[in-house]
C-alpha cells in the first residue's frame, strides 16, 4: 500500500511573528536591535520602531514601541535563535506582509487590530494605541493564532471627542 502525498492539506503549526505568506519579494534582515537597556531582548512577534538616538551609519537601528508608537516593523520569526540581544541584527516583516500573531480575545476577521499589553494583538481600539494592520483570520479566545495583514499606515485610534 503507498501513502499518497497531499499537497493541499497545510499541518505546519504557526509560530508567533512567523510569515504566513513570503511573495518573491526582498524583506529587510539587516537591521540592528537597540535599547537603552542591555539586558533588554527583542521577542518574535515584536514591533519596533526607528530609533532617533543612534549615530550608526551602516545600518537602521530600531528599538522597542510603546503601545502608542506607529511600528516601522514586526520582528520575525527564527528557528535559529530564541530572541535578541541589544546590538544583534533582526530581520523585519513590513506594511504588506501576512504574519501569524497571538491574539489577546476573540477576532473577528476583517478587524482592524492594535498591539496589546504581554506581546498579543487586540481589535479593542483603545484610545492612541497604534493600529498594526488587519485580521485576515478569526480567532475565538486570547491564545489563538491570528493571521495578520500589517499596515502600518492606519495611525493611532483617535480620542474620543469631548
Amino acid at each position: 500500500m503507498t501513502q499518497a502525498f497531499n499537497t493541499v492539506q497545510a499541518t505546519i503549526t504557526p509560530k508567533k511573528g512567523s510569515y504566513a505568506l513570503i511573495p518573491n519579494i526582498p524583506h529587510g534582515h539587516d537591521y540592528i536591535f537597540y535599547s537603552a537597556q542591555n539586558t533588554d531582548v527583542a521577542n518574535f512577534g515584536d514591533f519596533v520602531k526607528l530609533s532617533t538616538t543612534s549615530t550608526n551609519v551602516n545600518d537602521p537601528v530600531v528599538e522597542a514601541c510603546a503601545l502608542t508608537d506607529v511600528p516601522f516593523g514586526m520582528v520575525v520569526y527564527n528557528v535559529r535563535v530564541a530572541n535578541y540581544a541589544v546590538g544583534d541584527k533582526v530581520a523585519l516583516a513590513q506594511s504588506g506582509d501576512q504574519v501569524w500573531l497571538v491574539a489577546n480575545a476573540a477576532i473577528t476577521v476583517g478587524k482592524k487590530l492594535q498591539m496589546a499589553e504581554g506581546g498579543y494583538v487586540d481589535a479593542t481600539e483603545t484610545e492612541n494605541n497604534a493600529f498594526i494592520g488587519y485580521a485576515l483570520t478569526n480567532a475565538t479566545a486570547q491564545g489563538d493564532m491570528v493571521k495578520v495583514q500589517l499596515d502600518f499606515n492606519l495611525g493611532t485610534q483617535a480620542a474620543a471627542a469631548e
